[in-house]
């Protein structure tokens, strides 16, 4: 194991296995990797396990499909639903099909057969999954930082229209008390063009009419 290995805290892993053997197995297979470091616990009872997951302090869990009268895929589900999040990984004794399509809907990152299972191919699994997590977290970080970028620019614009109110409310009052110091004719011929409306202003211009400072203060020109 070379030293940057050895400065990276290890991967924490919670086993959810109701079969003790299966456990020294997988505690075997932990230890013939060489890579990155890790740490194993085990659970065998599905409250336990689902508590523990929603604990969040492990970095990827491992549940096997058979939990006496329960299973692993219920248990993900049952996380999944109570917001409980983390990379899963099923193990079940033989490949099924059906099996595999449902624990990729429900969310699990990976599924495997544990009577193919070896150190290298579990080792894999458990990088991808880690990946993949790294993967999801750095997308809603930048969904989040546009999002926020977005409410910033919608605060700015809201700023900008509350200002342009006040102002037009201010010219208002002061062309409606013809106070020389607010209101001077442009400043009165602009706040009624300020009220026009486009379709108001386009009819105007093709009805060939003269569009005036006095009239609507704007012009036909493009």
């Amino acid at each position: 194991m070379n030293g940057l290995a050895m400065d990276k805290p290890p991967v924490r892993v919670l086993l959810v296995d109701d079969d003790r053997d299966d456990y020294i197995l997988t505690r075997d297979l932990f230890a013939e990797m060489s890579g990155e470091r890790y740490t194993l616990d085990w659970v065998s009872d599905y409250d336990v396990a689902l508590k523990g997951i929603c604990r969040g302090e492990h970095d990827v869990y491992l549940l096997d499909f058979r939990l006496g009268r329960r299973n692993g895929l219920e248990l993900l589900r049952e996380a999944r639903a109570t917001s409980c999040k983390g990379p899963a990984i099923l193990l079940t004794g033989q490949e099924e099909h059906d099996i595999d399509v449902a624990a990729m809907q429900a969310g699990a990152a990976d599924y495997l057969d544990k009577s193919r299972l070896d150190a290298a191919l579990l080792e894999r699994s458990i990088r991808y999954a880690l990946q993949h997590k790294r993967h999801e977290e750095e997308l809603e970080a930048r969904v989040q930082a546009r999002t926020a970028e977005l409410a910033r620019a919608n605060a700015a614009l809201e700023e900008a229209d509350r200002h342009k109110n006040e102002f037009l409310a201010m010219l208002a009052h002061g062309c409606a008390t013809r106070s020389p110091r607010s209101a001077t004719p442009r400043r009165c011929w602009a706040l009624r063009a300020a009220t026009v409306t486009p379709s108001e202003r386009r009819r105007r211009c093709s009805s060939g009419k003269a569009v005036r400072w006095s009239d609507w203060s704007t012009t036909c020109s493009t």
